[in-house]
């Protein structure tokens, strides 16, 4: 069974448990970011970590051209890798999923977006 996933845009805001494994804590402190963050924010602070210039960092949001071979194609493939982070809900079963869209609220995603802005 294929493991189902979102990839996040550079605006999306990740949140994580203060209480979360030490390791969470161990990589959002190198980075130097909080537990409240953009994707585009992760990618930044992994850049400049790395010590890359912004123009390189922009190069992991925007994609490098590259050629790729993978074995679910025959040959190479060309195109652009990027940096990203991926999203894998829990997994739901149907009659609470179509309870949670129903009862789900935008508003506190949407207040979280506009105090990031």
């Amino acid at each position: 069974m294929q493991e189902e996933f979102e990839i996040l845009e550079l605006d999306d805001v990740i949140s994580f448990n203060e209480r979360h494994e030490a390791n969470i804590t161990d990589i959002l402190n190198t980075l130097g970011i909080a537990y409240l963050f953009k994707t585009d924010d992760f990618i930044y602070s992994l850049g400049k970590k790395l010590n890359l210039y912004d123009e390189s960092i922009s190069s992991f949001k925007d994609g490098i051209p590259c050629r790729v071979m993978t074995t679910r194609q025959k040959g190479w493939a060309s195109g652009k890798v990027r940096l990203g982070l991926h999203f894998i809900p829990d997994e739901v079963d149907a009659e609470n999923k179509d309870s949670q869209i129903l009862n789900s609220s935008d508003s506190s995603l949407d207040n979280i977006r506009n105090n990031i802005d």
